[in-house]
């Protein structure tokens, strides 16, 4: 029934975390990354605390890895860590609710520096709405990053390979395998 969907797509288990959060941060590393290829995860819970580690291998060979937790007792947040033989990318996001800006590294191979672009005003969820409301109330066109429907599959299909490797102890799931 509709009843029972919206309970488990808004209940307090460990999967509910993914279907919530998760999709942002999966859309984040597939605009960053390009498709993935594969998934490993884990879960681990103790109380109310919920935590998922999810490596991700994209199909152009850059590695990846995501957090993400709940009811953790400290500032919430999620963050990602991609791998590459050209460079390393590093980002912690803050709780849509804390308005506060998305911190990133960044690291490129053979060079000994770091970069850390900053923008005191670039609160992510801020920004997509603003985007949006762009959209409908002054008829603006979608901006041509926006995801599309493919990339929204292919998103919930990272989820449900997550859930599926956490499920046989982090065993590496192919996204091709999923609906198939």
């Amino acid at each position: 029934s509709n009843r029972a969907a919206i309970r488990t797509l808004y209940g307090t288990d460990a999967q509910n975390i993914l279907y919530q959060q998760g999709t942002m941060m999966f859309d984040t590393a597939v605009f960053l990354c390009g498709p993935i290829r594969e998934i490993s995860a884990r879960t681990a819970s103790t109380g109310d605390i919920q935590s998922w580690a999810i490596t991700l291998q994209f199909e152009s060979g850059v590695l990846g890895t995501l957090h993400l937790e709940q009811n953790i007792r400290a500032e919430r947040r999620e963050g990602f860590e991609i791998y590459s033989s050209e460079g390393s990318i590093f980002g912690t996001c803050y709780s849509p609710w804390q308005f506060q800006t998305t911190q990133v590294t960044c690291r490129l191979a053979g060079k000994n520096e770091l970069i850390t672009p900053y923008d005191p005003d670039g609160q992510f969820f801020r920004r997509q709405l603003e985007s949006f409301a762009d959209v409908i109330l002054a008829e603006k066109k979608m901006p041509q990053t926006s995801a599309g429907l493919n990339e929204g599959i292919h998103v919930l299909k990272a989820i449900l390979a997550t859930i599926e490797s956490a499920a046989q102890n982090g065993r590496p799931v192919l996204l091709s395998e999923v609906f198939s």
